[in-house]
């Protein structure tokens, strides 16, 4: 359903860069970013990358189990190509994903350079949807220099630990940057109430 919305909503609006966040760590942005990417592939006509950009704490391989022989950093440092660090989870789905964890992570999401090979992959390789696993927006300034660079954004935020004022300054935050797409409540725990069919 999720994945559903936002692609339609992204169509709509002729949207192709979607950013995920979250306000704090744990609240499960990486696992919806893959979800998504991975939900794509259902529909062999959407082409999607997804980019892993929480380069301090980068856990996209480990998440889809995946080794990386190439860091994402030099590919966006031009040292390697796209196809080269770029790992294919299947026809129509290429995994940007980190090695290890990046030294000075805003500086390589400022450069004209990461902007430039963004932009190259966007002409080349015309993916329907760009994916952008970013850090959470709370805890340092890396998000805030993405969001100026992509279409819009989704935040997932942790039922029972994400606070009310939390998601406030995030949504004013996101809001002052890009479109906000829509808010994830993650690891909300079912009703007890049980559901019977009628006789």
């Amino acid at each position: 359903m999720l994945r559903t919305k936002v692609l339609l909503t992204m169509r709509r609006n002729g949207w192709k860069r979607l950013a995920v966040t979250s306000p704090t760590a744990g609240c499960g942005k990486t696992t919806t970013a893959c979800n998504l990417a991975i939900g794509n592939a259902r529909n062999q006509d959407i082409q999607t990358i997804l980019i892993e950009f929480d380069l301090r704490r980068p856990s996209i391989s480990k998440s889809l189990k995946m080794p990386v022989t190439v860091d994402l950093e030099e590919m966006l440092d031009r040292k390697v190509d796209f196809a080269e660090q770029a790992l294919r989870y299947c026809s129509n789905i290429a995994i940007c994903a980190a090695q290890k964890p990046s030294k000075d992570p805003s500086t390589i999401l400022l450069s004209k350079s990461t902007q430039e090979v963004l932009r190259e992959i966007e002409e080349r390789y015309d993916p329907d949807c760009m994916i952008f696993d970013l850090p959470p927006l709370l805890v340092n300034d890396d998000t805030r220099v993405v969001l100026k660079d992509v279409d819009c954004a989704l935040m997932v935020v942790q039922a029972g630990i994400t606070t009310v004022a939390q998601i406030d300054a995030c949504e004013r935050e996101i809001a002052e940057h890009t479109n906000m797409i829509g808010v994830v409540l993650n690891q909300c725990r079912d009703s007890d109430e049980v559901y019977d069919d009628y006789e």
